[in-house]
């Protein structure tokens, strides 16, 4: 039987588009593994967001959309899974509909009203669980921070071409203007504005509709309605003006430096966290916004290189876009032998010690390229350092169920380096694997590397394995990896 998730969600000129976006994306990542996804929305959802929801994916919309009793005759029999994203609907739509399907899936972006669901998602840089004690039970799974960010699969296909160039910083040339789902015709004028006031020569890339032609302005100004393509639009432009929701996102993805406009309420903490971890600046709120302030900040950015150098270094060590993956993960995660799900946790920075602990293990070090143990300081500078390189691939703890029990990195590779048969025009990554030695023997790490498979779906994995390790060897054989030379595994599909 077919696995189903409903998703709840709005879009309109008022609220934007970013609800449905964000749940389109997740939807079209279950669909791919074989789920059955369907939007439940109110009436003009559809025509606010065309052409960003995949046509596999069925829309229903309905006057009734918010009555839970309603919504609850639409869900198929059984339904896994309820995503509810919307500030309209709390606890008590989700302790209506809790009955009608297995688990709940709320996502967020203020801790600031109670929930009941089996699982939150608040992609805000920095939110801790702290903040949601109170406001939903215990046992909510809260999947936290922008490692979680829901950006859609085509920014990561096009993240390590585009960040490598804004970390050079070539003279500011492009503007990307795009200010959420829906702008106002006037708050992109107000934009305009402060960049003619900027005196800058650039060619400005805006997304939503002008009031006045975009013809005979002093800046070069190409105007795109609706922009599909907009990851490739947002590759090429050195600089945007983006307003705090989920594009913000996007262009951390992608090592954009942003000028962020906080065009909703909701949007104050993620201007904040971004503007104060250097990834962004913050102009505050639209109401008190002026073409000065705009023109200040660009003139800023255009004189300091290495200050849009430093930013989209920051930007992309804060979001790699796999999060819609990472949840997928999590809601149909890989199994151990046993059946107990295995999922993959970005490493965080107070990791160092456990990954350390497990280095020293006998066992660990017996196959290790360098079998003597290392020390804390050396340890402890190349964790910093591999967790500071934005490109350097998924670092992850693996999980069994709640607990612990390994480490998962997937590093950026070189593929000429790995063999005459390596193809260029695709990302390499090279395979490590650890698990502890007491849940060794019991799948996990077989589960483990599909894990890792499924963050990275079109990548070349690479693995070296040393020889006498057989066990290795017959994880990476049994994992579908095929032997190259008598040391190195490649898995290309």
């Amino acid at each position: 039987m077919m696995t189903s998730a409903v998703f709840r969600c709005d879009a309109s000129p008022a609220i934007g588009s970013g609800h449905v976006v964000r749940c389109s994306a997740l939807a079209q990542a279950l669909a791919a593994r074989g789920w059955k996804c369907r939007i439940v929305a109110l009436p003009g959802t559809c025509a606010a967001v065309a052409g960003f929801v995949s046509s596999t994916i069925e829309v229903i919309e309905t006057e009734a959309a918010d009555d839970p009793a309603t919504v609850a005759k639409m869900l198929p029999k059984p339904c896994e899974l309820l995503v509810i994203d919307s500030y309209r609907l709390g606890r008590a739509y989700e302790d209506a509909l809790g009955p009608s399907v297995r688990r709940r899936l709320v996502i967020e972006d203020l801790p600031n009203r109670p929930h009941h669901s089996e699982l939150l998602l608040d992609q805000t840089l920095g939110r801790t669980p702290d903040e949601y004690g109170d406001l939903v039970p215990p046992n909510t799974k809260l999947l936290l921070g922008a490692d979680y960010a829901l950006v859609r699969p085509a920014f990561a296909a096009v993240r390590r071409k585009a960040v490598e160039r804004h970390l050079k910083a070539e003279p500011l040339a492009t503007l990307l203007v795009a200010l959420g789902g829906a702008p106002t015709p006037e708050l992109l004028e107000r934009v305009l504005a402060g960049v003619q006031e900027s005196g800058l020569q650039l060619t400005v890339h805006v997304v939503g509709p002008l009031a006045t032609p975009a013809d005979g302005r002093a800046a070069r100004v190409i105007v795109h309605e609706r922009a599909a393509d907009i990851h490739g639009l947002m590759a090429e432009c050195d600089v945007a003006i983006g307003a705090g929701g989920g594009s913000a996102w996007e262009r951390c993805c992608l090592g954009v430096p942003s000028l962020i406009v906080q065009v909703a309420d909701n949007q104050k903490d993620v201007a904040a966290s971004l503007a104060a971890a250097g990834a962004a600046i913050d102009l505050g709120p639209v109401s008190r916004l002026g073409p000065a302030d705009i023109a200040q900040a660009l003139r800023a950015l255009a004189c300091d290189p290495a200050r849009r150098g430093a930013m989209a270094d920051c930007a992309a060590r804060l979001c790699d876009g796999l999060g819609v993956r990472r949840v997928c993960g999590v809601l149909a995660p890989r199994l151990s032998g046993d059946g107990r799900p295995v999922t993959l946790r970005p490493v965080a920075q107070d990791d160092a010690r456990l990954l350390f602990e497990w280095q020293l293990i006998s066992e660990v070090r017996r196959y290790a390229n360098d079998p003597r143990p290392p020390t804390w300081e050396g340890h402890l500078d190349w964790f910093r350092r591999r967790i500071g390189d934005a490109l350097a691939g998924p670092f992850s703890v693996i999980m069994l169920g709640g607990r612990a029990v390994g480490v998962l990195r997937l590093d950026s590779a070189i593929p000429e380096r790995l063999g005459p048969n390596s193809n260029p025009e695709r990302e390499a990554f090279l395979v490590s694997i650890l698990v502890d030695p007491h849940c060794q023997g019991r799948g996990v790490a077989a589960a483990a590397l599909a894990a890792g498979r499924d963050l990275l779906p079109q990548a070349v994995l690479y693995a070296e394995v040393l020889e006498g390790n057989e066990p290795s060897h017959r994880l990476f054989s049994n994992a579908g990896y095929r032997r190259t030379r008598p040391s190195l595994y490649v898995l290309n599909s």
